[in-house]
């Protein structure tokens, strides 16, 4: 299963199918200059978080030890904690922990949730135990590329000075030695925010 990469991936593709079909249907009346209207995409977005939310909660309902269902909840109501989808911002952000806390008991060892776990960590704010848990996934599997994007963004994004040249580096390399790979946009996303935050 090819692995998401964070909320961005969804807009990206939501943007493209949305714009494509306002381009056929210049007549529509919620699209605006040959573009959906903003609302409408915020609208598909929400539903689309909603329906995922639900399957993966019928998931674990079914399956109460399916650690992969655990890490995507928690996944999910990190993006909407990030993303002001909710009211409930402390009870979701909870939420995401718990779920991925969960996760993360069921799987230690399972790379795509020691993965999703570091990342909805880092999203609310757990920095370094994300980049304790990257590394660790990277010793194990050194050659995921995707964690390594992950690890440049949380070390570059913060804390001491070296780890954040140490961050800028890793995305870096990334760039360079895999400029065709599926992440190459992320790394770009995540190189200019370290360099905007940190000059």
């Amino acid at each position: 299963m090819q692995k998401n990469q964070n909320a961005l991936t969804f807009n990206h593709v939501l943007m493209h199918s949305t714009r494509q079909g306002a381009v056929m249907n210049a007549s529509n009346p919620n699209v605006y200059d040959g573009y959906p209207k903003p609302e409408l995409i915020e609208q598909a977005h929400l539903a689309a978080i909603a329906r995922e939310k639900r399957e993966r909660e019928e998931a674990i309902r079914r399956q109460p030890d399916f650690a992969m269902a655990h890490a995507e909840l928690g996944f999910i109501h990190s993006q909407r904690v990030m993303y002001a989808f909710t009211e409930e911002m402390d009870e979701e952000a909870d939420a995401a922990l718990r779920a991925v806390n969960k996760a993360y008991e069921l799987a230690p060892r399972d790379p795509t949730v020691m993965e999703r776990t570091a990342l909805v960590w880092f999203n609310l704010g757990l920095k370094n135990r994300s980049v304790r848990l990257l590394k660790e996934l990277l010793k194990a599997a050194p050659h995921d590329l995707v964690a390594w994007g992950y690890l440049g963004c949380a070390m570059a994004m913060g804390g001491s000075k070296e780890g954040v040249e140490e961050g800028k580096g890793i995305l870096a390399r990334l760039l360079a030695i895999a400029p065709r790979h599926p992440s190459v946009p992320f790394w770009n996303y995540f190189s200019a925010g370290a360099y905007a935050q940190s000059g």
